[in-house]
């Protein structure tokens, strides 16, 4: 009989211990393994490009839980109303939470341009970090207007990290916001190209949901 009582308490404890992590704040603790994953999904292009004045379509996102099969979910557009008679570089924000408000976000670039706004293709090409030497090449997308750049963080402790950036006028560019799988969520960033630099500076979100800026300097070769 006291052995029953004894695994009686312990199951009792065990539900007790998952309801609570059930009520954690998502944003702070750790998620519950009962809890369901969202998973979003972009519909239609992530980089877009478009002659000011021209229709911007919104194509949407996909929203489930656990997987791309599972229950479907809402998305919200929560940032980057996009104008398409204003040039300029719009970053539109999507979120998808499920029940317990665990939110993932996806991001598509918009780049809104008046006449031939693009600049020189001569930022393609080698670049070397002023400290770790390391060298890394600077590509241009198929979207005009956009370039990608296979390693910003010139691989600090092993960590490669590519990004997307979008022209915006006067030699600077936006970086495309995103999620990194070891850094985390990035609310974009600004790069500055000159004929023998090349500047950024990276917003990471931390833990606490402060942004904290990352500037680094690439030397052009």
């Amino acid at each position: 009989m006291k052995k029953i009582t004894q695994i009686t308490a312990i199951f009792v404890a065990l539900i007790f211990l998952n309801s609570c992590n059930l009520f954690m704040d998502p944003k702070t603790e750790p998620i519950s393994q009962v809890s369901i994953k969202p998973y979003v999904k972009l519909l239609g292009p992530q980089y877009m490009s478009l002659q000011k004045g021209e229709t911007y379509v919104e194509h949407g996102a996909q929203g489930s839980v656990e997987s791309e099969n599972g229950s479907e979910l809402g998305y919200t557009i929560t940032d980057g109303a996009v104008d398409s008679n204003v040039p300029g570089f719009y970053a539109v924000e999507y979120k998808v939470a499920n029940q317990f408000d665990w939110a993932l976000y996806k991001y598509r670039g918009v780049l809104v341009y008046e006449g031939n706004a693009y600049g020189p293709d001569d930022i393609a090409g080698p670049y070397d970090y002023s400290f770790l030497k390391k060298g890394i090449l600077i590509s241009k997308r198929p979207e005009p207007g956009f370039w990608e750049m296979e390693d910003i963080w010139a691989g600090p402790g092993g960590v490669v990290f590519p990004v997307v950036f979008a022209e915006t006028g006067n030699n600077t560019y936006a970086i495309v916001p995103g999620i990194h799988p070891q850094k985390g969520f990035y609310k974009g960033g600004t790069i500055t190209i000159t004929a023998t630099t090349l500047k950024y500076e990276l917003f990471i979100v931390g833990e606490d949901g402060e942004i904290q800026g990352k500037p680094g300097t690439w030397n052009r070769k």
